[in-house]
């Protein structure tokens, strides 16, 4: 089956080159010139990745990342701005990567095939439920995690960090380890990504009592 990619760009010719580049590789594409549209598109269609850009007209893709709410969804950023703040931002607010134009072609495909087989990997494993700590438990089969009972919403990578960590209890991994089996080897964002994606998770999780500890000079280790 066909993945379908929605893209949100309102530079016409970017917009022209891609699809066409992405017809070709066998996606389906759909497409928004602003982000209003780009979010009905996403709510009324089953949508398995999003190409981003930062700069539309209406809303930016910050605020676009902000009212879409799909763990399942992986998004890739587009923009010219080379600020590490804005880079951030987008993986603050959820972004699983971030390409600044011009780009080449092959690694945007590279990336999209990459961020795909991530979820589909994901989707794929056995359904076994994890819990971690007292009152968290991550539901593998329905890709869900709940606190209390009541379901916490991630997003892909806040998800996948936490799954790893959890299958992977009292390991010690560096954050450059993390960085590949989360994001890929392809990954050009640094180690502070790591730290970002643990501090959200942290605040999801209500963890107050080290279940995710920093070892400092190394990385992180689960703990519960």
């Amino acid at each position: 089956m066909k993945s379908t990619i929605l893209m949100i760009e309102d530079d016409y010719s970017i917009a022209d080159a891609v699809s066409f580049l992405l017809k070709k590789e066998g996606f389906n594409i759909l497409w928004a010139a602003n982000g209003k549209s780009g979010i009905e598109l996403f709510k009324s269609n089953d949508i398995d990745l999003i190409i981003l850009d930062v700069m539309l007209p209406d809303i930016s893709g910050f605020d676009i990342l902000k009212q879409i709410d799909n763990k399942n969804v992986p998004v890739i950023m587009l923009t010219a701005r080379v600020d590490i703040v804005d880079k951030v931002l987008g993986l603050e607010l959820g972004a699983d990567d971030y390409i600044t134009k011009p780009f080449d072609n092959r690694e945007l495909i590279a990336r999209i095939k990459a961020a795909l087989r991530r979820i589909s990997s994901i989707k794929e494993d056995n359904n076994d439920d994890i819990k971690v700590g007292e009152n968290v438990v991550i539901h593998k089969k329905s890709h869900k995690v709940e606190r209390d009972g009541i379901e916490i919403k991630f997003k892909p990578k806040e998800y996948n960090l936490l799954l790893f960590l959890a299958e992977n209890k009292d390991v010690v991994f560096k954050r450059e380890v993390l960085l590949d089996r989360i994001w890929g080897i392809d990954f050009e964002g640094d180690d502070r990504t790591v730290d970002v994606h643990i501090r959200r998770i942290r605040n999801k999780i209500d963890d107050h009592s080290g279940i995710i500890e920093t070892v400092f000079g190394i990385g992180y280790r689960m703990n519960k």
